[in-house]
């Protein structure tokens, strides 16, 4: 197995590695049903069977395609009054929520928000893009 650090202290594992450490961080607050109702792409290709689960889903994809894993309550006024665009958006009927938007589109994004009953402001999205983005170069 190859583990390497480079000079500016980034580690490069095997896939298969990596995947088991997000396995192991990810699987205690995995939140399967919550995942499925998001991402209704994901229940789906579990019906055909291209997937087996959506915990498998995103250990192998959706962690690159920054989803979200757990349990998470927007606050959908904060969100709203952030973004004008989202407003608009729904507005057009091109979402049917701003909450449908943060789940599908502003959470990809990087677009800031809170969480429901919480004062902390999230702007990173839990570190999940940094670690996709090391990914990224690390499979390329």
């Amino acid at each position: 197995m190859d583990i390497e650090k480079s000079d500016d202290d980034r580690v490069s594992v095997p896939t298969d590695v990596f995947h088991y450490i997000v396995q192991l961080a990810v699987k205690p607050s995995f939140d399967e049903d919550g995942y499925l109702s998001r991402y209704p792409d994901v229940e789906a290709a579990i019906a055909q069977g291209a997937v087996q689960s959506g915990f498998h889903h995103f250990v192998t994809a959706g962690i690159y395609e920054k989803r979200i894993p757990f349990a998470c309550e927007l606050d959908e006024d904060d969100y709203a009054n952030r973004y004008e665009d989202v407003v608009k958006a729904v507005e057009d009927g091109r979402f049917a929520s701003v909450r449908e938007h943060f789940y599908s589109v502003g959470f990809r994004e990087g677009r800031q928000f809170k969480l429901r009953n919480d004062e902390s402001e999230y702007d990173d999205n839990f570190g999940l893009d940094i670690l996709a983005e090391s990914l990224k170069k690390d499979a390329a």
